[in-house]
């Protein structure tokens, strides 16, 4: 446990450090990762012997990842775990600490952590609460996956210290209701799926909550309304992945900061140009402490938006998540999720909806929504769609109380059944 402290200490401390200092921690931090995966992991042994590049010999700075190609979850797939494993754990490398992305792309991915790197995880975990005035004698309750709702709870919790409630995130609406209300925390956190499922059913909050933290997918202006409305708190959006664990969150800001001094960052926008303010960007990491299972140079799929500070990258002012989520149209045609928010969002009577592709011309929509007002705003929302998609495609609505959340905890937006 203190080991645990000593790493949030120093994460709390080596976070506000000026931009000149993050630059010299990066560096050193790079230095090592690499060196380390050069002599010790086949997978990148093997890239960067064939470009030429020994980072023992001919490390530069950051700027060496240029030379590097990028890795995708579609790499880790096609080659063996063991690629990936530093030599001196691939016989034992099981036995340490893993976790599992959703596979919701068709591509689940595992990770793995020594206990050092677990315990950094964590602490970048309470560092994002910390920053947002939480205190370690408050109650947090989380949303949780069934899988893990043990995690968590050790002796000094015993002690009123870093309390935390987990709540399985599959359970029926009304008991995951009645468990928040009878636990009255401080700070709830979890994907947006819980959230809204959460929001849409309760009509009145009698909690007095600091703040949420919301992540997982997609949170868009209106998500954040009804959050605000409904549990009369501020809601801190948190952008993460099972691979990097916390990426980038908000504190005190409308963009948000990112983690410098744990993960190095580039913003790339098409033909490998570095980004500008304003201007969608593809978002390409390095880990600066795993050394179990590095990570250098990995694009998880995502969109996003700089914020820029004297032609340096600071923050992020929106993410759009992944494009893997789309529909094919008879004419050929691509149309991703992010369009369909687009037009959804300009519809304020509706809570929640879900899009499931069934044909090329045909779609069926689950949709949280009052009978009388979608009567009223369905003409022109099929008009909309049809706008986006095609004149011969039909939009059959089924009105529901709740859209049950999936499996992995979220919710996609827009599920194709489509083959290209």
């Amino acid at each position: 446990m203190m080991q645990q402290i000593l790493i949030l200490l120093k994460l709390l401390i080596t976070g506000n450090l000026s931009k000149k200092r993050i630059k010299k921690i990066q560096n050193n931090k790079l230095k090592k990762i690499l060196i380390s995966a050069y002599k010790n992991v086949p997978y990148y042994s093997e890239i960067m012997t064939k470009v030429g590049y020994n980072p023992v010999e001919d490390y530069k700075g950051v700027q060496d990842l240029k030379r590097l190609p990028v890795l995708t979850k579609n790499i880790f797939k096609e080659r063996p775990i063991t690629d990936f494993i530093h030599k001196d754990y691939v016989y034992n490398y099981q036995s340490f600490f893993s976790d599992s992305t959703s596979g919701s792309t068709g591509v689940p991915l595992t990770i793995y952590r020594n206990c050092y790197e677990r315990y950094l995880q964590i602490a970048k975990w309470l560092r994002v609460l910390i920053y947002n005035d939480y205190t370690p004698f408050d109650k947090v309750l989380s949303f949780t996956s069934p899988g893990r709702l043990n995690e968590g709870k050790s002796f000094i919790q015993k002690l009123g210290i870093f309390r935390r409630l987990s709540i399985d995130y599959t359970l029926p609406i009304d008991e995951i209701m009645s468990k928040v209300k009878h636990y009255r925390p401080d700070v709830i956190y979890g994907n947006k799926a819980s959230f809204d499922l959460l929001c849409n059913k309760m009509t009145d909050s009698s909690l007095k909550l600091k703040f949420i933290v919301v992540g997982g997918e997609v949170i868009t202006s209106k998500d954040k309304s009804l959050y605000e409305r409904v549990l009369k708190t501020h809601v801190v959006e948190s952008y993460g992945s099972v691979e990097l664990g916390i990426i980038a969150f908000q504190n005190n800001e409308q963009w948000l900061r990112l983690n410098e001094d744990l993960t190095y960052y580039e913003f790339i926008q098409e033909k490998n140009k570095p980004s500008d303010e304003f201007l969608k960007s593809k978002l390409i990491m390095t880990d600066l402490t795993m050394t179990l299972m590095p990570i250098i140079r990995y694009a998880q799929g995502d969109d996003v938006v700089p914020k820029m500070d004297n032609n340096s990258v600071i923050g992020i002012t929106k993410v759009y998540g992944r494009e893997d989520d789309k529909v094919y149209l008879e004419n050929g045609e691509v149309v991703t999720f992010l369009v369909f928010y687009e037009v959804i969002d300009k519809y304020m009577e509706i809570n929640q909806i879900k899009f499931f592709q069934k044909s090329y011309n045909y779609f069926k929509i689950m949709i949280v929504i009052k009978a009388e007002k979608l009567n009223k705003v369905k003409t022109q929302l099929v008009k909309d769609l049809t706008a986006i998609t095609l004149p011969t495609c039909q939009f059959d609505f089924d009105v529901v109380d709740e859209i049950p959340i999936d499996s992995n905890g979220k919710n996609r937006f827009l599920v194709s059944e489509v083959k290209k």
